[in-house]
């Protein structure tokens, strides 16, 4: 079972785990660091989603939810696996709302850089 956070965390959560992979300078797929946001356009209620969604995932995996609005951060998976990831998601729930995925190191060269991107995604849904 993945660990449920609050947005509060989502920070540390992206900084943490994408500075451990800063130090390994690599782009294998084990040395990455994948993020599905997605928001939820179901009937279902979030906590709900959120519980079913964190029962499905890797221990190593992170959902972080702020009402309809959910990021799942994916250690050692690639942009092509959370592509599959997501779309057994959507098979499964068909009104999740894939909005984007972002990789590190393949969308950002910092742990920054990555928080910062994923931040941007996260205001335009939220209007800001």
């Amino acid at each position: 079972m993945g660990t449920l956070c609050n947005f509060s965390e989502l920070k540390n959560v992206i900084i943490h785990d994408a500075s451990a992979l800063e130090r390994y300078n690599t782009k294998s797929s084990e040395h990455t660091l994948s993020t599905i946001c997605f928001k939820n356009k179901s009937e279902i209620e979030s906590d709900l989603l959120a519980t079913i969604i964190a029962k499905s995932s890797r221990k190593s995996d992170v959902l972080l939810n702020d009402g309809e609005i959910f990021v799942l951060v994916m250690p050692a998976t690639d942009k092509n696996g959370a592509r599959h990831i997501f779309e057994e998601m959507h098979s499964t729930c068909k009104d999740v709302e894939k909005v984007d995925i972002l990789s590190y190191p393949e969308d950002a060269f910092t742990s920054t850089e990555y928080y910062e991107k994923i931040s941007k995604i996260l205001n335009k849904i939220k209007g800001i």
